[in-house]
């Protein structure tokens, strides 16, 4: 019995892990690049396509969005007579040098997807960084509009 008690020992050991490497866990991926900021709740309903955080544009330049409210209800954005955002383009100094608003032609009464464009056309010259602005429709007045702040160049 002696001569199998350190048989035991051992296999109780690894049985309980304790020879067993211990597993890496999977490092967390750091977003790559700039990063849109949101003002507001979260993740919001409204996506934006098109530009890129961080992309290279030049004016005038085309906003494409979609807007799904049925898949975040928790944190819809509002549609109003087919426009869903007004747009600003700010230079580093905060100053608008460029404005737009995101329409759509579709039915805008719907549950589904609901595709939006514009265009930011240039109203000062601006070259090197900037943000672009899209704050989210509000008729009643009431509390404070979405909005979701997307970093550019101007080229």
């Amino acid at each position: 019995m002696k001569k199998l008690l350190p048989f035991f020992v051992g296999i109780a050991l690894i049985g309980g892990g304790c020879f067993n490497p211990p597993v890496a866990e999977k490092p967390t991926p750091k977003p790559q690049g700039p990063q849109a900021t949101y003002v507001g709740c979260t993740p919001k309903a409204m996506t934006i396509l098109e530009p890129v955080p961080g992309a290279t544009v030049t004016l005038p330049f085309t906003v494409k969005a979609r807007v799904h409210n049925a898949e975040r209800p928790d944190c819809p954005w509002t549609v109003f007579e087919a426009q869903a955002a007004s747009m600003r383009l700010l230079d580093t100094n905060g100053a608008t040098v460029g404005t737009g608003i995101l329409m759509t032609s579709q039915d805008w009464m719907t549950d589904g997807p609901i595709d939006f464009t514009g265009e930011i056309p240039a109203i000062a010259v601006v070259q090197g960084q900037a943000t672009l602005i899209i704050t989210e429709e509000n008729p009643s007045g009431e509390g404070t509009p979405e909005e979701i702040m997307i970093p550019l160049v101007v080229n």
